[in-house]
């Protein structure tokens, strides 16, 4: 009867061993753990995978821009165009043909044949209402005055005196309003006649 309890305990020390392998080839129910899905960050993975690193991340601005550069590119503003000179006025070329005039010395052999040609055309035109005040001519330069008593005598002995081919004048010609005379309400014209060859004065 010993011999069997013997036996029997022999046998059970046995299954326990081999349980006690088995078991030590498992691993332990208590270090198992349950693996969940992870909150992917999406700023963390696009910096892994493109190499930049996001060190002391955590302690920047929330619209710091990695792959913004570090200096801001001056705004240039579109090129001004050149201001552009203004042509002078009639009333200011008058002015500076009438100063021009009276510089310039007599020439009288030419002021006198000048006269005469400009004279003996104007004449053809002048009335009651539209005469010629003056004609004076000095070295290369006259000046003449006409007086209409209207606006509408001044276009019209405009159009009849120094229309193109009506005057056979050999060298430049200029006409220009001069001041009305509020008054009389009479209007003056003058006119720059140059010598042949010789250009009138210019105004730069």
């Amino acid at each position: 009867m010993m011999k069997w309890l013997v036996v029997m305990n022999s046998v059970a020390v046995v299954a326990l061993a081999i349980l006690w392998v088995v078991d030590r080839s498992r691993p332990a129910a208590a270090s198992a753990q349950v693996v969940t899905p992870r909150t992917v960050d999406s700023s963390r993975e696009y910096q892994a995978s493109s190499g930049i690193s996001m060190a002391g991340a955590e302690n920047r601005p929330s619209s710091f821009n990695p792959t913004a550069t570090s200096s801001a590119v001056p705004r240039q503003d579109p090129p001004r165009p050149a201001a552009q000179r203004q042509p002078p006025s009639p009333e200011d070329m008058r002015d500076y043909m009438h100063l021009t005039f009276q510089s310039q010395p007599l020439d009288a052999a030419w002021a006198k044949e000048a006269k005469g040609t400009i004279e003996g055309h104007l004449t053809k035109f002048a009335t009651e209402r539209s005469h010629v005040e003056s004609i004076s001519c000095r070295a290369s330069l006259c000046e003449v005055k006409i007086v209409h008593d209207n606006n509408d005598e001044y276009m019209s002995f405009l159009n009849r005196a120094f229309a193109r081919g009506s005057f056979d004048w050999p060298g430049e010609l200029f006409v220009t309003r001069g001041a009305s005379d509020k008054a009389s309400g009479k209007d003056t014209m003058f006119a720059y006649l140059s010598r042949t060859d010789t250009l009138l004065p210019r105004l730069e």
